[in-house]
């Protein structure tokens, strides 16, 4: 079988879809024929790889948001490679060349796969999003006041919504219209299946699939005389690291060696900035920044635990997957699939989302019972071997593309 796997970012980016989009084609090319397409090629790739070439100084930001000319670019580019290539399945790895993807596959009659790894089916602000609650219908003022509550936040401009308004909603009304378009669906937990399926797509075309734990021999770099805290995602306002910060601060009252490190970088990086100094909380808290992936995998190995503080519905944060797989237990808020792996004093410790004091409770439990973090974290790591390995991960996609 022949599989084209389609992933906007490879590459480029550290985040969740990115590297889970790697670790399916690496695992996939060792038994199946694979290649990859993907905006720009900026390292060498252990499978054949594809770009496109007018794309390499269109900004990121720009690729994401998305529109019919650049659709219709990629459209073009597909249907070239498609034809070299001559795939038996097309898997999109993401939302962003899912309009080009279809196209191109419907003019040479190639079905299509979508793994969907976020709630951008039901719109393209994550500001609409919090708690478990996801906007499936929405009125277009509605809309506009999402863009321009997003645009404040993250800029302090939003009086630019007023000009950018039409661009992301003609783009987020072509975004929900071709999802239904997709032949069959992955979703990586079971609570993005059950918002696929409400949103009204047939429960016979969706299918869970885990993504593939990191391929990490666990370490342990933690020093029992210093407590080291990490987490790690887009410094984005869905990720919650405002309030954890807050809640740490009550931390560092009771423990004032305690470190809490973040890595990672975004459009709420002066606020977080500026929330540290006020706090006080200089040499508590500290921002990493992007740091390469071995780097991040050596912050798990230093960490006592792991948080994972969300307040959106996260898919099933990859952050849970790291840290299993490092034997480290996870405090995570009870947000979209989280629950589906922390097991509430048993992997880790689930709290509500925006709770400040019961994320402080939490962190100082585990400051406070070591042995129980260290328990949690061998439980939580036998699970993700269980439930995540690679060869479940590709065979269960194997199984997939033939029901297509």
């Amino acid at each position: 079988m022949k599989i084209a796997i389609v992933s906007t970012f490879l590459g480029q980016k550290l985040q969740g879809g990115e590297i889970s989009s790697f670790l399916l084609a690496k695992g996939l090319s060792k038994t199946e024929n694979v290649f990859v397409v993907t905006t720009k090629i900026t390292q060498k790739f252990p499978f054949r790889c594809y770009s496109m070439p007018v794309l390499k100084r269109v900004p990121n930001p720009v690729l994401i948001i998305g529109n019919k000319w650049l659709d219709f670019y990629m459209t073009k580019r597909l249907v070239e490679i498609f034809k070299k290539e001559k795939p038996d399945v097309i898997h999109v790895q993401d939302f962003f060349m899912m309009i080009a993807s279809i196209k191109a596959a419907r003019q040479l009659r190639i079905p299509v796969i979508l793994t969907v790894r976020s709630t951008t089916f039901a719109c393209n602000l994550s500001i609409c999003l919090e708690g478990n609650r996801i906007p499936f219908v929405y009125t277009k003022k509605q809309y506009k006041k999402w863009l321009f509550d997003s645009l404040n936040e993250a800029y302090g401009l939003g009086f630019l919504s007023y000009f950018l308004f039409p661009w992301f909603y003609e783009q987020n009304n072509r975004m929900r219209k071709w999802f239904k378009q997709i032949d069959y669906y992955i979703t990586v937990s079971d609570f993005v299946k059950s918002q696929v399926i409400k949103s009204g797509i047939d429960w016979d075309r969706v299918k869970t699939i885990k993504v593939q734990k990191p391929d990490w021999e666990p370490i342990d770099l933690s020093d029992p005389n210093k407590i080291m805290v990490f987490t790690a995602g887009a410094l984005t306002k869905f990720k919650g690291f405002d309030y954890l910060i807050k809640a740490f601060r009550k931390v560092v009252e009771q423990y004032s060696n305690v470190q809490l490190r973040i890595a990672g970088d975004g459009s709420e990086k002066r606020k977080l900035i500026a929330l540290i100094k006020r706090l006080k909380l200089s040499e508590n808290v500290i921002l990493l920044g992007k740091i390469s992936y071995d780097k991040v995998r050596e912050e798990y190995a230093k960490s006592s635990f792991v948080i994972c503080p969300s307040i959106g519905p996260e898919s099933l944060s990859r952050i849970i997957f790291e840290a299993f797989a490092m034997k480290k237990t996870i405090i995570a808020t009870d947000v979209g699939g989280s629950s589906e792996l922390v097991i509430s004093n048993k992997t880790g410790l689930l709290i509500e989302p925006y709770n400040e004091e019961g994320m402080a409770r939490a962190i100082i439990k585990l400051i406070e019972k070591p042995t129980l973090a260290e328990k949690m974290g061998k439980i939580g790591c036998v699970l993700i071997n269980k439930e995540a390995n690679k060869e479940i991960v590709v065979r269960n996609h194997v199984l997939a593309y033939s029901h297509v």
